[in-house]
Order: structure tokens, then sequence, then C-alpha cells
């Protein structure tokens, strides 16, 4: 609820139902669409040949953060420096959260920096600042004496500097705080010193940059009088002085002290009776407003902070009218997140030694099923001097406010002997905050909504005549999907062009897809095509290609390691080649693909044909006396199905129809037939008994039988449970023994499930000589707790160093999670 905050000798209630439907009016006009903030936590940002990118995706509602509860498409890309998509995968979101993976062993890959990019179809709205990008750097294996770190050079004709006063601009005869940023031509920032000088060139005040470019200085222009800068280093920079007025009034935060928020409006203007209003919001949503008396201009407003979101508020001063004067960010750190707190099952390990996790936060998220929660432990040598760039408070509360580059993010909630984290923020708000705050452009009536969110994949194709000469309208399709183990059916028709369209089909890893077109007149004398998949991939804008310009090279320690740990892998491995493969836990076999179509698991009986059974007149002559529960008799066929067996329907989007019995039936016909009667599949698709009688048993490779559970997945269809006949692979090579009117294709679609390998050392195996070194000790993405306690238990590796533990993740009801430790392992002795 809007809450108006009434303070002593400020400000006074107003009555008026007038002015409250007016400032109810000014926040509708304020209302901002839906948006998504996607976050990937990765394992690490630096990786060799061979190695994999493992992630978790967070998806959260952006005003909340609550975590979304749909499905969705998460569309992730590798690209390289000259904006090229060098790897592209499809994962699918589930209430907010997906892990995945990208392999990186592909040995076309080039050395050097690149963005790993991910995104919705909902994000594609709002532009490529709405997507999530993070830099990766990638190298092959080499002496640290080989590698080469070039630092960026300043170029005076291209650099750029900035100058933002607070509240937006100047006022002459009052104390104003300008700040300032200083970037390079790739929109790096450099640090810079100089000075402010007047008309008559007098220094006025000395500048100097504080963190990353930025730093601020006070100053009272006069009226009539004429500023310039100069930079030292960059004499000839032609740098643009902000405007200054003679009057006006404008919002300054003085400082912030105890539980307060001490806010000035600053003004010249003789006449002080005019009434001003500030208005406060948080991520698009108003917080409250308060009523400033003229009289009383001159007065600080203390606010509580306590009224404040987490993260960036924007703070409006409006006039009488509700028009806006002057804007401020400001960043409140309130929660400083929720600290995730461990303990170890001892405080030193040796190598190839067992570790136990615990987490302990019953406080924080005890009794919250659908808190979700990734952790990651690696070599010390993996990070770059200031520690990682990014996690996932930066992200939301940082990233994805801003538009444009924020680097090293994580780097601003660090406080450092001489620089606080609060100076770091307040630089940053004061700067990249003045103009480029994301939900100053969220307004309803600004960003068209063209691209809806999608949950799979869109198969679409054409039905044409035997001859293929024209398209068919109206022309049944029938769409099978098995991958996986899991199987759907989708039906539809064609349109006044024949062409068929079937949106969100769930295709998992490589699916194998069939479809199946009937004319009007229900006959198979067509001819299907598929349509190719194709996914485009938004083009990568410059912006973000200039955050590979900058980032940092690969450390010289994770260097020596990893040429140190070849070295010696080679010596075990004399056949090895360069590349550097992560080891396989093998867990299970998957089991053989025979090659035949399948909508359904396993079936209740299987019969393999061979040379012998050709004797057989036809399929039901074969079938006689083979199986327990099905009696035969001419070319009826009735399969005891138990009663207690609940048949569910499946969910097509449209009438169900099949061909069966020589005719297409409905569901609902279907319902007033017989339910003794069998369903036939042919390779996976319907077919009445008398074509398959005409099929000769010497064709038939395997006949399955369905009927327990899994002829659920028919509906109605398999209430008399189910043959499904397979025939030869070579019974395609002939144009007389194709299937009317069906296509079979093999189509990609979600990239499938990989877990991370994790040895374990027994006394049996402890002592082998194979060598194990990785950089990425541990990995996972979603940890499960109970009552708000988790453990996890790992191995060490073979090698001597200092581990970081990093947990990231968030609750349900939008609450950021942190928590970092580390240990050591030592020698064995």
């Amino acid at each position: 609820m809007l809450k108006k905050i009434v303070l002593p000798l400020l400000f006074t209630i107003i009555a008026s139902s007038l002015f409250a439907q007016t400032i109810d009016n000014y926040f509708e006009s304020q209302q901002t669409v839906l948006f998504q903030k996607l976050y990937l936590h990765t394992d690490r940002e630096f990786y060799f040949l061979g190695d994999t990118l493992w992630f978790a995706a967070y998806l959260v509602e952006g005003q909340t953060h609550f975590p979304l509860q749909d499905s969705c498409n998460l569309y992730l890309n590798l690209i390289n420096s000259n904006g090229d998509i060098e790897k592209s995968e499809i994962f699918l979101i589930e209430n907010g959260f997906c892990p995945g993976w990208l392999a990186l062993s592909d040995t076309s890959l080039n050395e050097g920096n690149y963005i790993i990019r991910a995104y919705t179809d909902y994000l594609k709205n709002f532009g490529n600042d709405a997507f999530f990008t993070k830099t990766i750097r990638f190298s092959y294996v080499k002496n640290s004496m080989e590698t080469t770190t070039e630092l960026p050079k300043k170029d005076s004709n291209k650099i750029d500097v900035s100058f933002l006063p607070e509240g937006g601009f100047l006022l002459t005869d009052q104390v104003n705080l300008l700040a300032f940023k200083a970037i390079d031509e790739s929109g790096y920032e450099i640090e810079i010193e100089g000075k402010l000088l007047d008309s008559s060139d007098e220094v006025i005040t000395v500048l100097n940059s504080k963190y990353k470019g930025m730093g601020s200085f006070y100053f009272m222009p006069e009226e009539n009088e004429e500023y310039k800068i100069e930079i030292d280093e960059f004499p000839d920079l032609d740098i643009k002085f902000p405007e200054i007025r003679t009057e006006g009034a404008k919002l300054a935060i003085k400082k912030v002290v105890d539980e307060f928020l001490s806010l000035n409006i600053i003004t010249n203007d003789d006449d002080w009776e005019e009434e001003y209003y500030v208005a406060v919001f948080s991520r698009g949503n108003p917080l409250f407003f308060l009523e400033v008396s003229g009289f009383d201009i001159s007065n600080t407003i203390l606010i509580k902070t306590e009224l404040l979101e987490d993260g960036i508020n924007r703070i409006i001063l409006l006039n009488e009218n509700f028009e806006p004067l002057s804007e401020r960010l400001y960043f409140h750190n309130k929660n400083k997140s929720d600290s995730i707190n461990f303990s170890f099952n001892k405080q030193e390990f040796s190598t190839r030694d067992k570790v136990s996790v615990r987490i302990n936060n019953t406080s924080v998220f005890a009794g919250d099923e659908n808190a979700q929660l990734s952790m990651v432990v690696i070599n010390e040598t993996a990070l770059n001097n200031t520690g990682i760039n990014q996690n996932i408070k930066s992200y939301l509360l940082l990233d994805s406010e801003l538009n444009g580059p924020v680097s090293s993010p994580a780097d601003y909630f660090v406080d450092e002997d001489k620089l606080s984290s609060a100076t770091k923020l307040e630089f940053l708000m004061l700067t990249n905050g003045w103009r480029n705050y994301v939900w100053n452009s969220l307004k309803s009536e600004k960003v068209p909504l063209n691209f809806e969110p999608k949950c799979g994949f869109e198969i679409t194709g054409e039905i044409l005549n035997w001859n293929e000469r024209k398209t068919l309208e109206n022309a049944g399709v029938s769409l099978g999907v098995s991958s996986g183990g899991f199987s759907q059916l989708y039906f539809s028709e064609t349109d006044i062009d024949g062409k068929f369209s079937f949106k969100n089909v769930l295709l998992n890893d490589t699916a194998l897809v069939f479809a199946q077109g009937k004319t009007v007149k229900n006959k198979l004398h067509t001819n299907v095509v598929i349509d190719s998949l194709h996914i485009g991939h938004p083009v990568v804008s410059n912006q973000s290609l200039n955050k590979l310009r900058h980032f940092t090279d690969i450390p010289i320690l994770l260097y020596r390691l990893h040429y140190y740990n070849d070295f010696i892998l080679k010596e075990f491995y004399p056949d090895r080649d360069t590349r550097m493969i992560e080891q396989v836990d093998v867990i299970a076999k998957e089991p053989e693909w025979d090659g035949h179509f399948r909508i359904y698991g396993s079936p209740d009986y299987s019969l393999q044909l061979d040379e012998t059974d050709r004797v057989y007149a036809n399929i039901f002559q074969y079938l006689v006396g083979r199986v327990p529960g099905v009696k035969v008799m001419g070319t009826k066929v009735r399969i005891r199905v138990p009663m207690s067996i609940k048949y569910i329907g499946i969910s097509t989007g449209s009438a169900r129809t099949v061909l069966l019995g020589g005719e297409w039936v409905t569901e609902e016909t279907l319902a007033n037939k017989s339910r003794d009667v069998p369903l036939y599949l042919l390779n996976g698709a319907w077919i009445d008994e008398k074509s398959l009688s005409m099929i000769s048993v010497g064709d038939i490779d395997k006949i399955e039988i369905l009927k327990g559970v899994n002829v659920s997945v028919m509906g109605r269809l398999g209430s008399g449970g189910v043959i499904s006949v397979f025939t030869k692979r070579d019974y395609y090579d002939t144009d007389t023994k194709e299937i009317p009117g069906t296509v079979f294709e093999k189509i990609k679609g979600f990239s499938s499930f990989r877990e991370f390998y994790l040895p374990k050392y027994t006394p049996e195996n402890i002592d082998l000589e194979k060598p194990d070194f990785r950089t990425t000790l541990y990995w996972n993405p979603s940890i499960t707790s109970e009552n708000g306690k988790a453990e996890v238990t790992f191995y060490t590796s073979d090698d001597i160093a200092s581990y970081k533990v990093f947990v990231e993740g968030i609750i349900s009801e939008g609450r950021i999670c942190l928590g970092e430790s580390m240990f050591e392992v030592m020698p064995q002795e």
C-alpha cells in the first residue's frame, strides 16, 4: 500500500480528495510493464581447453525478485570478440530455475575473451541491456613464461570525462555536489586528475578520481561566470560543462545518520510559498510520498531508512502540479543479503581427503520448500586479485538495474581500508545511475511487448497431395514426439495454405519426431514436409563487445598450475594429446536404441521376430497363444486390461482425431465404441487392423504389447490395450513399402542434463597413481535443504592449495542469499 509520510515541522496533512486523486494519477502514470531478471551463477570465470562451464540459472520477477513459477526457454550463447556466436544451447527453465553446462572442448575456439549471454523470449522485448551477460577468459595450457598481458594505453583523443551534478543541474549561489566519471573509447574506466578553473584561469578546486574513474567535489557556481575543466595528461580534451541555472529547486542527499536518510531541497528562488512533493520508488514500484511545505523548505528532511527497499531507490522532487523537477538515486544496502553460515568437518585437509560442508540457516529459509541455492568450490588461483566479479546480489541489485556496463559489480559491496562500500555505491548512483536507470524506460506506454514467453519449440511444415503439386487445406495432421522415455502426441489441421504448426512442443535432447497427414476424404495419399528448426538469435550489441576488451587475463598462478598438472598427465598418459578432457564418471550405460519410434515407455511384452516366422500368414496368426491375456480370433483381438488402471487423456489443444478401423474418428466418437478394441500402431503411427493384416510377417522386426500402466499415455484410445508393430529397417527402402502420408525426423531440442563428476576415494583406491587435478573441486547447482539445513560431501584432489567456497541463491519471498568461506589442502604427512 502506498504510504504518505508526515514529519514534524515539514509536512502538513492534505485532506482534499482532489489531491488524493491527483497523486494517484501521478503514480498510475509511472506504472511499469512486467519485467524479468535472469542471472547465471557460473562455477568460475577462467577456463582452459577441455573444461566444462557449469551454471545455475535464476529467473525472477523484476520488482519482487520472486522466482517465476512458469516454465520457459533459456537461450545460451557463447560469443567471441567479433560478435559471432560460437556455440548455442537451449535449456528449459522450470519454477524459475535451470541447471546447465557448456562444453569448451572445441579446438576451433581461439584463445581470448568470450561473452556468455543468456536470455528468454520475453526479455527480447527490452533489448540487449536486459540480457544476462558475463565475460569469461578461454585459453590453452601453456608455460606462464609464454603468457603476455597487454595493458590498455591512454590516448588523449580517445577518452571521455562526464560531469554529472547531483539532482540533474547546478544552481548558482548554492553549494552543489558535482560527480564525474572518466572512461576510454571502449567504456572502460580510467583514473584521472585535474582542476576546475573560472574564466580568469583561477583554480577553484583540484579534482581526482577515487574509484574506477569516478569522483566528486562540492563547489558554489556564481552567476554570469564561466567554468572549465582541465585534465592532467589530456590538455586538449574538450569537456562539456554541466548546465548552470539561476533559479529552480533540486534534491540533495546530505548524509545517512544511524537509521535516517538526510535529504535537502536546494533552491535559490525568492518565492518559497510553492508546495513541493517528494515521491520515492523502488524498481518502478511507488513506496511513499511526502508533502513539503514551502515555508519549511530550508529544513532537513529525515527519512527512516526502514521505509526504503534493498537496492536502488529513486527519489523524485515534484512541483505542485506533480511535474518532476529533480531526481536522485540512492542505494540502500538494507539487509546486506542473508549470510549463509558454513561449518566444516575439520580445519585442514590433505589430498584426496573427504570434505563435509554443513549449511545451517534455519533463521533464513527454514520451511521454505522453494529456496534455491547453488554452490561451487574452486582453487583460489582461479580468482583474480579482487575475487569474483559478479554474484547474484550484484546482478539483481546493480547490473540488471542500470543500462550500460558496470565493471566488477561485486566489488562495490566490499569495504576497503580507505574506501567503503557505501562510498563506492554513492559514486555509481551519481554517475551511471544519472541517466541509465532501467525502470525509467519501462513505463507501460513506452514498451511494446512483441515477444511472448515460449516453452518448447514450434514445429511447422506443410501437407501436399501425393504428387506434391498442391498443398492441402484442412488436412488432418498428427505429430508424435519421443525422447528420453518421454512421449507426447499432438493433433491439428492445415490452414488455407496447407501449412501446419505445433507450438510449445517439448523436445528433450535429440528427439524422434513423426508427422502424419490425412486428406479431408480420410485418405493417406499425402506428402508431409517438416520444416527445419531454426532459432534466430538477437544481434550482439557493441556495448556488450566492449566488455571483452579489458577483462582480466588468466592469473599467472593458474597458468602455472595447469602447465605443471598437464605435464604430469602427459607422463602418466604418454599418448595423451594436448587436449585436456575431463574425467567421465560412468554411472550407468544408456540402453541401446533399436531405431524404433515409441510414444510410450517400456512395453509389458516384447516379441522379437526372426526369419523362421515368415510361415505365418499375418500378424494375427502369429500372435495366437504367445502372450498371456491376449486372445486372438481371426483378425479380432481382445487384451485383458486391469480395471484398476485409470486412463489419463492427452492434452492436444484441439479435437483429437485418429485413423482407426479405416476411418478418422474423434475421441468422443471412440468413447461410444467398444472399449475392448485394442489400438494398433505401426512404427509409432496409428493403423487399422485391415491394413495391419496385409503386412508380411517377414517384414516385421518386433511386436510389443501394452496392457498395464503404459497404456495411459494413449488416454481413452488405449483403453482396450495396445499392439505396437515395428518393421525392419530396410522396410522403407522400396517405395511400395513406405508408410503413406508419414515422415520421420530427428530434431535437437533442449540440451541434456549432465552431472558434475565427483570422484570418491576409499582405502582401496586412494593410493592409485592416476593423477587427479580439478580446478573446480565441487559444483552443485541445486542444494537440497531441510528446515534450513544441508550437508554436502566431496573429496579434495592432488593439488596443494587454498580453496574458496561460494554459495548463492534466492528464497521464495525474493530475499538474496550469499555465503563465502575457504579451507586449506595440505600435503599428506
